[in-house]
């Protein structure tokens, strides 16, 4: 984990499961993570795969608009990749074990900029392959 955004998010993560596979969505408390809050977001899983519920203001301005209810793997253009995220948030739910990734993504005017995405699974209510918790960051 190279980003602060990232290893905020894991260790407020990990310091909330305590001895359990996943915390519950319910215990997370967004004051706790103000300082990165810019950069994380919350994924309900569907029918279609995961689906952004809730997403920072620096994630939303890094892609232009507003990403609630967006598809996670609409950030990638390329067909091939989003089934790539696909099955990343699949094993992340399927493991209960955290990820975390390296991109290069391209702005529209054709720069280049590094993305790190972490995904963790959240329990709610009780239930697994619910919830995500995660990060992208520059």
């Amino acid at each position: 984990m190279k980003n602060t955004s990232t290893r905020v998010v894991y260790d407020y993560w990990d310091k909330l499961r305590g001895h359990r596979a996943a915390p519950e969505r319910g215990d997370i408390e967004p004051g706790a993570l103000r300082n990165v809050l810019q950069d994380t977001f919350v994924l309900e899983n569907g029918p279609i795969g995961p689906v952004f519920r809730l997403a920072g203001t620096r994630l939303c301005a890094l892609f232009g608009g507003e990403l609630k209810a967006r598809p996670f793997v609409a950030l990638w253009p390329d067909v091939e990749a989003q089934g790539d995220v696909r099955r990343l948030a699949d094993i992340v739910m399927d493991e209960s074990a955290g990820a975390v990734a390296g991109f290069t993504a391209e702005t529209a005017g054709g720069a280049t900029i590094a993305l790190e995405l972490l995904l963790l699974p959240l329990r709610h209510r009780g239930r697994t392959h619910v919830r995500l918790l995660g990060a992208l960051s520059p």
